[in-house]
């Protein structure tokens, strides 16, 4: 139980300190920092397992539970693409953490072992909580509200903008979104559950109960889960450096701006026009046997440019294939002829049914059939 609880703080603290140029992973690292923090704090001081750590975690830790709602926020609107790095203006949000520093200097100069007697009586007596002065502005109790609104406002917001995202989000390009949603999900649960945890015991005055139990290890298993999602995409917590390019080039989460000035204005404009020629006259790209050469030489250009024209607008060869021969393959569900689906699968160029069903799902989300059954509804 206590390496899975302190692993993740230490493994958390480790990669800010390697990965402190890299703002986006360095706001991941330490929002599961904080996050970790809270759950030991939670653990520790809800148990008698160690006074020590119990006395290390309580209320010392207050300003950096205040961090990591801004920087969770501040990392998904990187991700996102809203801002390309933390700006000045982005500081205010670390005011109320600033405010609460200054709020519990006084219990840092508290003596020690008064410090592990107090957390030692909190286990006992949990009631006394409320009446123990170790802050200069705020009651115990507008702490803990305060803190969980703090983070779950941060986390709804993140959310929101993830979910606006995924709706103007193509089905095959919605891999990054979608993890991100299930990590926001899971912050906002832990939240809740660290909160009913808190209020439970303030009301009941007793730590050790069935309800309670059932309450941390639900935790816990969310927490585990969070790692679960984290670990499918290693790149959240570390720099792209520390990956070969062939993986990072193929993550949702490498989204590296192409320069437009790299291709000579005359050859973009070519470039652009073929290609619109192409999604037109389809019969090139619909063709099984045209491949990047083919078309390379259709296009009558350098590939290398071709390629970062490509790149440039969020496509490669095979995605713009594959959009095209689906939209030949809708072409031809939404015709009256009734056709049947494999022959539709070869006509649009699909060397077999199945994976025509799974690209005609990765880009519209629905399989041929569902589509089908949704053009009968809607006539």
């Amino acid at each position: 139980m206590y390496l899975i609880i302190i692993v993740p703080f230490l493994f958390s603290f480790i990669l800010i300190l390697r990965n402190r140029k890299n703002q986006a992973v360095s706001l991941f690292n330490i929002t599961i920092l904080g996050l970790s923090t809270y759950v030991m704090a939670h653990y520790f001081t809800n148990s008698n397992h160690s006074s020590f750590i119990a006395a290390i975690l309580y209320n010392h830790f207050t300003p950096l539970y205040l961090i990591i709602g801004p920087c969770f926020y501040l990392f998904i609107l990187i991700k996102l693409k809203i801002i390309n790095g933390v700006r000045k203006i982005d500081l205010l949000h670390f005011i109320p953490s600033l405010i609460y520093l200054i709020s519990i200097i006084p219990y840092f100069l508290v003596p020690w072992t008064e410090k592990v007697n107090l957390v030692q009586e909190i286990y006992t007596n949990p009631e006394i909580q409320e009446h123990i002065n170790i802050n200069m502005f705020f009651f115990p109790k507008f702490n803990y509200v305060f803190r969980m609104l703090h983070f779950i406002t941060y986390c709804t917001i993140s959310l929101r903008l993830i979910q606006l995202k995924i709706k103007t989000t193509p089905p095959h390009n919605k891999v990054q979104l979608i993890s991100l949603k299930k990590i926001t999900t899971i912050f906002i649960s832990l939240t809740i559950i660290y909160f009913i945890h808190i209020i439970v015991i303030l009301v009941g005055g007793v730590y050790q109960t069935t309800f309670l139990n059932i309450i941390i290890y639900l935790d816990l298993i969310l927490f585990v889960g969070l790692i679960f999602e984290i670990i499918k995409y290693p790149e959240l917590l570390f720099s792209y450096k520390k990956f070969k390019s062939s993986y990072i080039q193929n993550s949702p989460f490498y989204l590296r701006e192409v320069d437009k000035n790299l291709i000579p204005k005359s050859t973009y404009i070519n470039i652009e026009a073929k290609i619109n020629n192409m999604k037109k006259n389809r019969d090139l790209l619909i063709h099984p046997d045209t491949n990047f050469d083919v078309f390379a030489n259709e296009i009558n250009e350098n590939k290398y440019h071709i390629r970062l024209y490509l790149k440039y607008n969020g496509l490669s060869f095979m995605k713009l294939k594959n959009e095209i021969r689906v939209q030949e393959a809708i072409k031809y569900l939404e015709s009256e002829d009734r056709l049947k689906l494999d022959y539709i699968a070869k006509k649009c160029g699909f060397n077999s049914p199945s994976n025509f069903y799974k690209i005609f799902k990765n880009i519209t989300g629905y399989t041929p059939s569902e589509y089908e059954d949704k053009l009968s509804k809607n006539n």
